[in-house]
C-alpha cells in the first residue's frame, strides 16, 4: 500500500509536467490514447518528448521515470511476498471465498485481525475498524453522522474497497446493495455485511456459504 501510493505521487508529478507543455505535446497521440506509465507509452516519451523540455525539466523527469521503474519493481516483490505470507494460512483461505476478497486483502485481513476472538461479536469487529457511524442524541432523537474515522483504517479500507467487486460477482450481496442504495452510506454498509461475513468466518473457521 506505500509503495503504490507513492507509485501514484510519482505518476501525478509526471503528469503535472507534461500538462504544462500540452500545445506542444498535442501531436503525439500516444499520450492521449495510452496509458502513459506502460513501458512502451515510458520509451516513446523518452524518445519523443525529452527535446521538448528545458534542461531542469529533463532532469526531474529522468529522475521521477527511474523512481517509478523502482517501484514497480517495489510492489512485485511485495506482491509476491503477499502470496508467500498466505500460502499455508487457513484463514486466507477461507477468507478468499467471500466476494471481492482476494488474496491480497485477505492477508490483510487475517494479519490485522489476528485472533478472531479476541472480539466479543461482530459490532465490536465493526467497532475496532471504525466502519460505525457516530451518534448523537438531540431530546428524545438519536442521529447517525459519519465514520468516527477511528479504529484500524486498513480493515476499513479493504473492507471498503472490496464492496464494489464484491456486488460485481454476488447477486445477494449486489440486492442488499441495490435495496439500500437510496440511502445515504450504501458503501459503508455493505462493508460492514462484509466484516460481518468475514468475523463468522474467522469465528467459525470455515468456508463462505449462501444462506
Amino acid at each position: 500500500m506505500f509503495f503504490v501510493r507513492l507509485q501514484t505521487i510519482t505518476k501525478n508529478r509526471i503528469t503535472t509536467l507534461l500538462d504544462k507543455h500540452q500545445e506542444k505535446l498535442k501531436n503525439y497521440q500516444f499520450l492521449k490514447k495510452t496509458d502513459i506509465f506502460t513501458n512502451k507509452a515510458i520509451k516513446l516519451l523518452k524518445e519523443n518528448v525529452f527535446f521538448i523540455l528545458s534542461e531542469k525539466e529533463r532532469h526531474i523527469l529522468s529522475q521521477d521515470l527511474s523512481l517509478l521503474e523502482s517501484l514497480k519493481e517495489r510492489i512485485k516483490a511485495s506482491d509476491d511476498f503477499v502470496k508467500k505470507l498466505g500460502k499455508d494460512d487457513e484463514r486466507i483461505s477461507h477468507l478468499k471465498t467471500i466476494p471481492g476478497i482476494g488474496n491480497f486483502f485477505a492477508t490483510l485481513i487475517a494479519f490485522e485481525v489476528d485472533d478472531i476472538n479476541r472480539f466479543g461479536d461482530y459490532k465490536k469487529f465493526h467497532g475496532y475498524m471504525g466502519l460505525i457511524p457516530s451518534t448523537y442524541s438531540s431530546g428524545n432523537r438519536t442521529f447517525h453522522s459519519r465514520l468516527t474515522k477511528q479504529g484500524n483504517k486498513y480493515l476499513r479500507w479493504a473492507f471498503v474497497e472490496a464492496v464494489w467487486p464484491a456486488i460485481r460477482c454476488n447477486y445477494e450481496l449486489k440486492k442488499y446493495y441495490q435495496r439500500i442504495k437510496i440511502r445515504e452510506g450504501a458503501n459503508i454498509a455493505t462493508a460492514r455485511r462484509l466484516a460481518t461475513i468475514a468475523y463468522r468466518i474467522l469465528k467459525e473457521s470455515r468456508d463462505y456459504r449462501l444462506h
